[in-house]
């Protein structure tokens, strides 16, 4: 079956976990509860070790290791969080499509994300739409 015929029949998708649908309604309000989010992802036992990882990763530079989810979110920021729960939920959609080597598929759509959120940035547009936009186009 292909991605667009999947895509197409009801119920072939299944639905985002209850924790992540609820972390994106959160996350896309003018001002998000960062407590409320914080509490939404320690629920969640992927959301909180992925997000502990991306805190302590390199890229940051601490001098300490994070283990707290609150502290997480503060240093990675809400638009960040809000991308990796887009991610989340979108790899999470498609974990069972058959045919679909998800590897090949999950690398094209966040290569897409970050060059619509970089391009995005240069034309003065919303970098967190453009991510999203570019990690879920077909």
């Amino acid at each position: 079956m292909e991605l667009n015929a999947l895509l197409a029949s009801h119920g072939a998708v299944p639905s985002m976990p209850k924790v992540v649908a609820l972390l994106l309604t959160e996350l896309e309000q003018a001002e998000p509860d960062v407590r409320k989010v914080s509490k939404l992802i320690s629920a969640d036992p992927g959301l909180t070790t992925r997000i502990l990882q991306i805190a302590n990763s390199a890229f940051f530079q601490l001098s300490r290791s994070i283990s707290e989810v609150g502290e997480a979110v503060a240093i990675l920021g809400i638009v960040q969080v809000r991308s990796l729960v887009s991610a989340v939920s979108l790899v999470g959609s498609f974990a069972v499509v058959p045919g679909v080597n998800m590897q090949q598929f999950w690398r094209y759509s966040l290569n897409s994300a970050k060059l619509s959120r970089s391009l995005a940035s240069r034309v003065d547009l919303n970098e967190a739409t453009a991510f999203t936009s570019g990690l879920i186009h077909c």
